[in-house]
């Protein structure tokens, strides 16, 4: 007796042939939504498996970042920009009051005016860190616990403040706008804030996915 029926395998060549033909589309988002099929039908179909399960998860969670946050940052734009806006108003009003702010972005006290746009928002390493944090979780235990939602959150709030940061300094003079942004966005500071803000995702995610785990026991 087989330990599965023609179903079963009927429903594998499908997904199989659906996450290849998606992985020809020249965008992120359709591969992602190949994991995210991927991983719910594991997690659907596995009840008892805890190995399985953890991987049904971390795929999800790579789905979640290739192809749901694109989405929702999309249809999501302008309020982002607008709590971007806001935190970029809070840290210069308390460390440099006589920046003028607009809707759109701010001018600095020399002259130089920067507009933001999608992708200077703080907000683009969430994704990023939730899917680092649910993979270290996965790693070092096969559940997720009541406090993973805080760990990601402390790790999504460390990725934005590295941001946040850069932003300030590139608004700060035109020199450090060259430096922090450059042109062609190969600028020595947009290199070091994207090192950092990794580095703090991969730390941060490992920290915080132990932590939720001990936190439970």
């Amino acid at each position: 007796m087989l330990p599965f029926t023609a179903t079963d395998i009927a429903g594998a060549f499908a997904l199989a042939a659906a996450s290849i033909g998606l992985a020809f589309v020249p965008s992120a988002v359709g591969i992602g939504a190949g994991f995210g099929g991927l991983g719910a039908t594991i997690l659907l179909r596995e009840s008892t498996d805890r190995d399985l399960r953890a991987a049904g998860i971390c795929l999800l969670a790579l789905a979640g970042h290739l192809c749901l946050a694109p989405i929702v940052f999309r249809v999501f734009l302008d309020p982002i920009l607008q709590i971007d806006r806001y935190l970029l108003g809070l840290a210069f009003s308390l460390i440099r009051p006589e920046t003028l702010w607009t809707d759109a972005g701010f001018t600095a006290p020399d002259g130089l005016r920067i507009l933001l746009v999608g992708a200077c928002s703080s907000f683009a390493g969430v994704s990023v860190a939730i899917a680092v944090h649910v993979g270290w979780a996965m790693r070092v235990r096969t559940t997720l616990t009541r406090f993973d939602a805080l760990a990601i959150l402390a790790t999504g709030v460390l990725a934005t403040v590295i941001n946040i940061t850069r932003l300030v300094l590139t608004g700060w003079s035109e020199e450090l706008f060259v430096f922090w942004h450059g042109t062609d966005g190969s600028a020595p500071g947009l290199m070091i804030a994207w090192f950092l803000q990794t580095a703090a995702i991969l730390a941060g995610g490992y920290i915080s996915a132990t932590w939720a785990g001990r936190a439970e026991e």
